[in-house]
């Protein structure tokens, strides 16, 4: 999969997709759950919304998202965030058949 999590309407059903084909690894990248951005990306929805572009952009609860990865098995291995994106890469640890 490749696809951007903001831009995606329903992040829990993308997430869900993306944990069902990744075996080890799921690296998730996303704007940054702050009040500035969800104001930000209102004023640009409105826009697109005046120029009648189906297009939008969303903010979603990193809580939310992380708890879609972790009931898929997916523990966050590492975070880091900027002033703009917060950035996560989930292991999941495979057990093996002997």
């Amino acid at each position: 999969l490749d696809r951007v999590v903001c831009c995606y309407p329903d992040a829990s059903a993308l997430l869900s997709a993306a944990a069902a084909r990744s075996r080890r690894l799921l690296a998730v990248t996303h704007p940054a759950d702050r009040w500035y951005l969800r104001a930000g990306f209102s004023v640009m929805n409105f826009f697109l919304w005046i120029g009648r572009s189906p297009f939008r952009i969303f903010v979603h609860p990193t809580q939310q998202m992380a708890a879609v990865l972790e009931a898929a098995g997916f523990v966050r291995a590492a975070h880091r965030e900027s002033l703009f994106w917060s950035f996560s890469l989930y292991s999941r640890h495979l057990v093996s058949a002997t």
